[in-house]
């Protein structure tokens, strides 16, 4: 009679799943983002829509407004992923400690590279960055003209 056994590397195991975590984290976050960043805009374009075909009938250009609109979120953008990143950054070790319980594994610490918040944040801000300008190109559809004739 011959025996399988299984052998588990518990090592392996974690890292396994401490990487399917942080994967199921970056996929919600962006969601988030780019959910936060949509209604934001529609709702600033249309707000903003006279504002902007009055600029856009003394001369400026639409990727200027786009530029201008993108660079007034970025502060807001650059402030939120740096302090999402350090808070979590620092709370990170007992989520994954709670997460790993109904596993067995009892006591867990993990250490963070220095690299991958700086990565975090940089992924985040470049993020949010193209998911501005990508909504903010409805700027360009703003005429003058239908602004004033009420269509």
């Amino acid at each position: 009679m011959k025996y399988d056994c299984l052998i588990v590397d518990d090592e392996e195991m974690l890292a396994n799943s401490t990487k399917e975590y942080f994967n199921l984290f970056g996929v919600v976050t962006a969601a988030v983002i780019i959910l936060v960043l949509y209604l934001l805009m529609k709702t600033i374009i249309f707000d903003r829509r006279y504002e902007y075909g009055i600029l856009k009938a003394l001369g400026f250009k639409s990727k200027d407004l786009i530029m201008q609109n993108v660079l007034s979120f970025l502060p807001i953008i650059i402030l939120g992923a740096v302090i999402g990143t350090i808070i979590s950054s620092l709370s990170a070790a007992s989520y994954i400690g709670l997460m790993m319980r109904p596993f067995g594994i009892m006591k867990c610490t993990m250490d963070l590279p220095f690299i991958y918040p700086i990565l975090t944040v940089i992924f985040l801000v470049v993020l949010a960055t193209i998911s501005a300008v990508l909504m903010s190109l409805k700027i360009r559809k703003v005429e003058p003209y239908k602004l004033l004739i009420g269509e």
